[in-house]
């Protein structure tokens, strides 16, 4: 009986220890986790989507700088018709046509902002958000992508999305931080910002081009370089997402609950939100015959935790997508049939003249 009770004790002893040296491996990993480059400043999703806010605000506000009345318009398609600015202009066209659903509603009058700004939006989403460090660092992102691949298919590892996670952001934060990766990574950003006021050319017409490619490079190239550094490392995965069920050029086919995460502005009533409270009051088979997409200004933009406690399962919305609509689709045909083809259509025909 002493053997068993002796054989007891040491058992319990055994279990509680076994039990502190796995308290204190948490501890060690979570302390380790917090050393991590995705952990220091306080990252956070919120913060990543009002920067992302400001970049989209910031481009309605540089727009704005440039294009605040009736006359600039003007003055950008005499800008535009002499011969020594054609390439600037056919080059800008042949731009936009790559994202047709802008390209197709610049026959739409008073949208020029909107339309410019999407364009601007989709030119950094391109260059920068749907690339590593815009093509600076190539060859080590595709070997990290390669790694990552395979560790995936490790069976110790498939089970364990965090140890892969926290890989994959030290990596890319040990090649961001890397003196050759930085000046690789500052001749891209201005490269960038020398191309969009090439291709922005009949707005900054009268400013000097060094002037306007600096500003560019500090109000909007430089904003969504850095902020892609911040998804790059930072605790969670993100990733840019556009609603399936608003089809550009289409009217709406789903349920309404597809439009909850949606920023939705009505063309025909400047720009006035309609939310899915609004559509709520009419009939389902009304909002399908009068809801008409042009375009998606700003993508929408979805997060996924993935950290040592808890891990999502799915994405979640933490900024909405936002997109211009048309109420009444008859109402907007007949203004296209009556009205002036919008100032961007003209700068388009302008690049597209023999």
């Amino acid at each position: 009986m002493a053997d068993i009770h002796n054989l007891r004790k040491e058992n319990d002893t055994l279990t509680a220890e076994i039990e502190k040296l796995k308290l204190e491996n948490r501890e060690t990993t979570s302390h380790i986790w917090k050393l991590q480059p995705t952990q220091r400043g306080g990252d956070n999703t919120s913060d990543l989507s009002k920067a992302y806010s400001r970049i989209h605000a910031g481009a309605y506000d540089f727009i704005g700088n440039y294009c605040d009345d009736e006359k600039e318009f003007d003055l950008s398609l005499e800008w535009a018709r002499k011969n020594q600015n054609r390439e600037s202009v056919q080059d800008f066209s042949k731009q936009l046509y790559q994202w047709r659903d802008i390209y197709d509603s610049a026959a739409t009058p008073d949208i020029e902002l909107e339309i410019l700004v999407a364009f601007i939006l989709r030119y950094l989403h391109e260059n920068i958000f749907d690339t590593v460090l815009g093509g600076a660092a190539e060859k080590d992102a595709e070997a990290i992508r390669r790694i990552a691949s395979s560790l995936t298919k490790e069976e110790k590892l498939k089970t364990n999305e965090f140890v892969l996670r926290i890989w994959l952001y030290t990596a890319y934060h040990g090649l961001k931080i890397r003196p050759d990766i930085q000046k690789r990574r500052n001749k891209v950003v201005q490269a960038l910002s020398a191309h969009l006021a090439h291709l922005l050319g009949f707005i900054g017409r009268d400013t000097k081009r060094e002037d306007f490619i600096e500003s560019i490079r500090k109000r909007l190239v430089e904003p969504a370089m850095s902020l892609h550094e911040r998804f790059l490392d930072g605790k969670n995965e993100y990733h840019f997402d556009t609603n399936p069920y608003l089809r550009n050029r289409n009217t709406f086919s789903a349920d309404l609950t597809h439009l909850a995460h949606m920023d939705l502005m009505d063309w025909g009533a400047n720009g006035r939100k309609i939310t899915v409270k609004d559509l709520n009051k009419v009939p389902t088979n009304e909002v399908r015959k009068n809801l008409y997409t042009l375009f998606t200004v700003r993508p929408g933009l979805m997060a996924r935790r993935v950290g040592f406690d808890l891990t999502s399962p799915e994405p979640y919305h933490i900024l909405d997508e936002q997109v211009v609509v048309i109420w009444n689709r008859k109402e907007y045909r007949k203004r296209l049939e009556e009205d002036e083809d919008g100032w961007i259509s003209k700068i388009i025909n302008i690049a597209n003249s023999p």
